[in-house]
């Protein structure tokens, strides 16, 4: 194996790579995936903390509801 064989073996991978992170196909569906795990982030973090508030307002609202008087 010569000295150039064995660099081109060496940055094969990286320019792979490169490749890869210059193509734009599939930008737009992780994008669209990291505003959907955010979201559901934001809805698990408002569950986490109001969940109890929550419970007890529609656990009254149901009362309410079945016993208006």
């Amino acid at each position: 194996m010569t000295g150039y064989s064995m660099i081109e073996t060496i940055l094969r991978p990286w320019r792979r790579l490169a490749s890869y992170a210059a193509c734009r196909k599939g930008s737009t569906a992780i994008e669209y995936g990291l505003i959907a795990a955010g979201i559901a982030l934001a809805v698990s973090v408002g569950v986490f903390f109001f969940g109890a508030t929550l419970r007890d307002y529609f656990n009254y609202f149901a009362d309410y509801l079945s016993n208006p008087g």
